[in-house]
């Protein structure tokens, strides 16, 4: 889930609100929209997503900071359900699981 992907009307945001301040604030406006809205997930790329070295995800750390607020934020079995849902991503999932077990 990147920030690129998300197309939604201006009304949205005066319903759940902007963007917090978050390592992954586009999973957080995720779970907050689908808590109000439908929504629907498509399986095929619409776009690509290129890392590189001296890209912000790839600085140590990034990955298990952003997941632990999250975590803070909504609990592990919220985080766990969206994520399970929205990417299917075993990592992840494994990750959110082992956090707080």
């Amino acid at each position: 889930m990147l920030a690129a992907g998300i197309l939604c009307r201006r009304h949205v945001f005066d319903v759940i609100g902007l963007y917090d301040n978050l390592l992954f604030e586009e999973y957080d406006f995720m779970i907050r929209f689908t808590k109000k809205f439908r929504s629907y997930y498509i399986r095929e790329p619409l776009y690509y997503y290129v890392k590189h070295g001296s890209s912000v995800t790839a600085q140590d750390g990034y990955w298990e900071r952003g997941w632990n607020q999250l975590l803070k934020k909504w609990g592990k079995d919220e985080i766990e359900k969206w994520v399970a849902v929205q990417s299917r991503e075993e990592e992840i999932i494994e990750f959110v699981r082992n956090r707080f077990s």
